[in-house]
């Protein structure tokens, strides 16, 4: 009779790119084996992207408030709309994220996430170094 699922050692067989199976981060031999590559694998991609998030949050949340300050005419009201919508727009985006993640795997959706925001920063910024002074 086979072993029940939860005891086999099918984790060893782990392939990069592939979806996680099985994971006992308790059992050392399963730590050592495979468990420590795939945490480090997840935590490259992982801790940039969530840091590049939180940046553009707090980099537009700053910038924001500032804009009367640089020209514009805006009201406080429509000011605590422009530091709020960082907020709104991730916790809206937190709902997909969980469905979507499941589907196409946390590592690979991030890391397109992550990318998008690059891509956008790096569009607003080639955009602002050609703006007249």
């Amino acid at each position: 009779m086979s072993a029940p699922t939860s005891h086999r050692r099918t984790g060893d067989t782990y392939r990069p790119g592939s979806t996680i199976g099985e994971w006992r981060p308790e059992d050392d031999s399963f730590w050592r084996s495979v468990g420590h590559k795939v945490a480090n694998r997840n935590l490259w991609v992982s801790i940039p992207a969530l840091m590049l998030g939180f940046v553009v949050w707090q980099v537009w949340s700053v910038t924001a408030v500032r804009l009367n300050d640089v020209g514009f005419g805006l009201t406080t009201s429509q000011l605590f709309w422009l530091t709020a919508i960082p907020g709104l727009t991730g916790g809206t985006f937190r709902v997909l994220y969980t469905f979507i993640g499941p589907i196409f795997g946390e590592r690979k959706f991030t890391a397109f996430y992550a990318t998008c925001l690059v891509v956008c920063w790096w569009f607003y910024a080639r955009k602002g170094a050609e703006a007249p002074s």
